[in-house]
């Protein structure tokens, strides 16, 4: 697992959502603007995070996007998952890499330490972070 820019942009804004009331609808422009994320990335995040059911899309004048499920039923994990799978589909290791020995002890370590951090971000819901700000 790997925490990309597009992960920490996808948990600011998803942060930004969680801090609105229920069903509170935001522009792409006003996510944008508040989390100081280009709007060309943010059509990017939202597409993913839509596909994966964490927020959805109002159509209309007054349109926009909101969390699709309550702040305390999404996990940082959740966010994070969504984007580390999108990377390992476009960079799979070779297999030459995958069998030097310095190298599968380095991914073995990155492996215990991300776990333990899965642990930590499986905990954390976005109703936690936003009522400790």
């Amino acid at each position: 697992m790997f925490i990309t820019r597009a992960s920490t942009q996808a948990l600011l804004a998803v942060a930004h959502l969680a801090t609105r009331s229920a069903g509170e609808v935001r522009t792409f422009d006003q996510i944008a603007g508040s989390c100081g994320i280009p709007r060309r990335h943010l059509v990017k995040i939202f597409a993913s995070l839509s596909r994966a059911g964490i927020v959805r899309s109002e159509q209309g004048r007054t349109g926009g996007f909101c969390l699709a499920r309550s702040a305390d039923r999404i996990t940082m994990l959740d966010i994070v998952t969504i984007f580390d799978r999108q990377r390992r589909a476009r960079s799979p290791l070779t297999l030459r890499a995958r069998e030097h020995v310095t190298v599968r002890w380095t991914m073995r370590m990155i492996e215990l330490n991300l776990r333990e951090t899965a642990k930590i971000l499986e905990r954390r819901t976005f109703a936690d972070m936003v009522s400790t700000t």
